[in-house]
């Protein structure tokens, strides 16, 4: 089986790395600052800030949904008078289970 050296790259870590050109068989191997592999970002510096402004993008943008999936209406109008111009309240958030005693 041949190596595929289109599909590989290197990726230089530390300060102090003089970054020189890798060569496989007779072709330059290129040089990369990140990699993302099984879904993990990987950088130069192994710093996980790309990845965690990776993740909290995806979850506001998941609460950005649900936000506009479910809308929350309050009272309506400022007549008191035969409910009209009233939405019913919203639900709790979430059910209070009893406290369990063993």
């Amino acid at each position: 089986m041949l190596f595929n050296t289109d599909k590989s790259k290197v990726m230089h870590f530390g300060f102090n790395n003089k970054e020189v050109d890798y060569v496989l068989g007779n072709q330059r191997l290129d040089a990369i600052e990140e990699e993302r592999d099984l879904g993990v970002i990987v950088d130069k510096s192994l710093k996980s800030s790309r990845q965690c402004a990776k993740a909290a993008a995806a979850a506001n943008a998941v609460l950005g949904m649900i936000r506009r999936t479910f809308l929350c209406h309050g009272v309506m109008g400022g007549s008191s008078g035969g409910g009209q111009g009233q939405l019913p309240p919203c639900p709790s958030p979430a059910p209070q289970l009893p406290p369990v005693i063993s």
